[in-house]
């Protein structure tokens, strides 16, 4: 499996006496899932403060367009320790709530860091990917977006012609 020209870049942005509430939940957030959030290296969430704002980003991805191979991430070896973003991604797209025959061949996070994740924020709007997965077996590519639901990952996807 391939995924190209996917893009994320979910952000929000909050008055500063209005961001407490959510920076301490944040924090509840990072510190009970830090061991997930280190495999992002640093890109599962950064805040900007500006004027009299704050605007929290989450999942970044530089030029908000890669490429991931699966096999470099299935073969890769080493532990969650030394996991790279790419694979922190995708074992983040991994988990299918709506789902259940098309894998990456990774193992997703546990279930409860998605639904934390998701409630942490929800009322702030929703958290999808959107990109194209290539099939290198079949030679078939799907148009593919990935949203982030309370048990894992919503996927909506329409073969390419």
């Amino acid at each position: 499996m391939e995924i190209e020209a996917l893009s994320s870049f979910y952000s929000f942005e909050l008055n500063k006496n209005s961001a407490k509430d959510f920076e301490e939940n944040l924090l509840l957030f990072t510190s009970k899932w830090e061991k997930i959030i280190k495999t992002f290296e640093g890109k599962f969430v950064n805040k900007i403060e500006k004027n009299n704002k704050i605007t929290f980003n989450f999942i970044l991805i530089d030029n908000q367009n890669f490429y991931i191979e699966s096999n470099d991430i299935i073969l890769r070896t080493g532990t969650d320790d030394t996991i790279n973003f790419n694979r922190a991604f995708v074992k983040l797209l991994s988990k299918g709530e709506t789902f259940e025959t098309f894998s990456f061949g990774i193992a997703p996070f546990e279930t409860k860091f998605y639904s934390d994740f998701y409630t942490l924020i929800e009322k702030y709007g929703d958290i999808s990917f959107s990109g194209t997965v290539t099939s290198e077996s079949s030679n078939e590519s799907w148009l593919v977006t990935y949203r982030l639901v309370k048990k894992g990952i919503e996927l909506d996807t329409t073969e390419c012609d």
